[in-house]
Formats: C-alpha cells, sequence, structure tokens
C-alpha cells in the first residue's frame, strides 16, 4: 500500500465524517433490530391464531364425541323403552 500524507484540519474531517456515518449506521441497525422484533412478535401472534385453531378443532371434535355418546344413549333408552312397553325385545316379533 501507498502512504498518504493528509493535513490534521483533513484529519479532523474525516474523523467526523467516519463518526457521523458510524452513528447513522449504529441507528439504521437499531432501526432494523426494532423492525425484526416487530416482525417476530406478529410471527408469534400468528403462531398463536394457528395454536388456537388447533385447540378449537380439537374442542369440536370431543364436542362431536360427546353428542354422538348422548345420541347412543336416546337410542338405548328408546329401545329399552320399547322393549319394556312391548314385554319382548321386538327380534321375536311374527314368529
Amino acid at each position: 500500500m501507498g502512504s498518504v500524507t493528509v493535513s490534521c484540519e483533513s484529519v479532523g474531517v474525516v474523523l467526523d465524517v467516519n463518526n457521523s456515518n458510524k452513528r447513522e449506521r449504529d441507528r439504521e441497525e437499531k432501526g432494523e433490530k426494532e423492525r425484526e422484533k416487530e416482525r417476530e412478535k406478529e410471527r408469534e401472534k400468528e403462531r398463536e391464531k394457528e395454536r388456537e385453531k388447533e385447540r378449537e378443532k380439537e374442542r369440536e371434535k370431543l364436542r362431536e364425541k360427546e353428542s354422538e355418546k348422548e345420541r347412543e344413549k336416546e337410542r338405548e333408552v328408546r329401545v329399552i323403552m320399547k322393549m319394556d312397553v312391548s314385554g319382548h325385545d321386538g327380534a321375536t316379533m311374527g314368529k
């Protein structure tokens, strides 16, 4: 590399420019970090929405199972009541 001779005045200007550039880069980096934090918060909100949808699907499945159990119990009760009223189970009818 070649050597460069610089006057004190120009060194001061260069240092000021370098400091100014560094401050600008620092502000940009800080801004980028803040934007990244915001993006991460948004991604987390989306993930939470997806988890909530999955939980709701599971709850719906459980409700459906419970509903099916209730319908089955009602069918059993009707069959039992029919048997009690007729005195037989209906399988021997017509014989």
